[in-house]
Parts: C-alpha cells; structure tokens; sequence
C-alpha cells in the first residue's frame, strides 16, 4: 500500500515539474506556442494514461 502512496507521488510531482518546464521554456512565437500547446497536450494524455495505469495497479 504504502508503495502505491509513493509511486503515485512521484507520478504526479514528476508531471508538475515537467509541466512547468514546458510552461516556463515556451517561446513567444505563435508557431512555437502551438508547438508547446501540442506538448503540453501530450502530457496530459501520458498523465492520464498513468492514472490509469495506477488505478489499475490498485485494483490488483
């Protein structure tokens, strides 16, 4: 159980820092701004698949 408490920790610290990154790294460019928007929108696809993942983990 307590693993599941870290793991999902991790999980979610490491997609605030990665996030932010993005966020903090994005150019003014209009092009470049929609690039970091397709990324960010990844992100949120990889996160969500993890939380999945991690609900799924629970279950077992």
């Amino acid at each position: 159980m307590r693993k599941d408490k870290y793991l999902v920790a991790l999980i979610v610290f490491g997609a605030l820092v990665i996030t932010s990154f993005v966020f903090l790294q994005a150019p003014a460019s209009s092009g470049d701004k929609m690039a970091a928007n397709v990324i960010v929108e990844q992100l949120r696809e990889q996160i969500n698949s993890l939380w999945q993942r991690v609900g799924e983990l629970r279950l077992k």
